[in-house]
């Protein structure tokens, strides 16, 4: 794992892509879900000490904003989830950034999602069906009729209550004074959610 964690540090820092960091912050969030926040914190550190409180302060706290337009549906449940494990789980590595974390995911979680196909228009999905050389391509691959993979974290059902138990319970309770550092109108909207 160190060698991937390895390989995507050194992409963050010599050529870093809107569509890359979405990818990397949605894939440290997936990586909290099937293996644990602990795990995360104990293979970044094991690159460099130091190394997981870098990667939220520089990464994950500065990128998360720029999400809220680009995210589909099936994204946000994961940073959410993720994000939900991280925030209850290795509380005392976030207290500086507790409460910007919770107020970046919860703008995300309330923000349009982003559709995962392009809106054309009947001229051009026409058009999309011949190739360069004016040759009919078959629209109807196989692959369309591929089974969807099954969603991430199937037994939790509501995402954003989730993460917002996540936020409001399980994370104070490590750490009490972080529920501090949540902007006021954002405590009042997770009970809102948690409800």
């Amino acid at each position: 794992m160190t060698f991937v964690l390895n390989t995507m540090f050194r992409r963050v820092q010599s050529s870093k892509t809107p569509k890359f960091m979405k990818l990397f912050i949605v894939f440290l969030c997936r990586f909290t879900i099937a293996r644990s926040a602990q795990d995360l914190v104990q293979s970044c550190e094991n690159i460099q000490t130091g190394m997981f409180g870098m990667l939220i302060e520089k990464v994950v706290c500065i990128d998360l904003p720029g999400l809220k337009q680009t995210t589909t549906g099936p994204e946000k449940r994961i940073i959410a989830i993720g994000m939900g494990n991280l925030l209850a789980d290795v509380t005392q590595q976030l207290v500086g950034q507790y409460g910007i974390l919770s107020y970046e995911v919860a703008m995300l979680l309330e923000a349009a999602s982003a559709s995962d196909r392009a809106v054309l228009s009947p001229e051009e999905e026409q058009a999309s069906m011949y190739n360069a050389e004016g040759e009919f391509v078959n629209p109807f691959c196989r692959l369309s009729y591929a089974p969807k993979q099954p969603p991430v974290a199937a037994n939790i059902a509501n995402h954003k209550a989730y993460f917002a138990q996540a936020v409001l319970v399980r994370g104070p309770g490590n750490c009490p004074e972080t529920l501090r550092s949540v902007p006021p109108e954002i405590v009042t909207y997770l009970q809102s959610i948690q409800q």
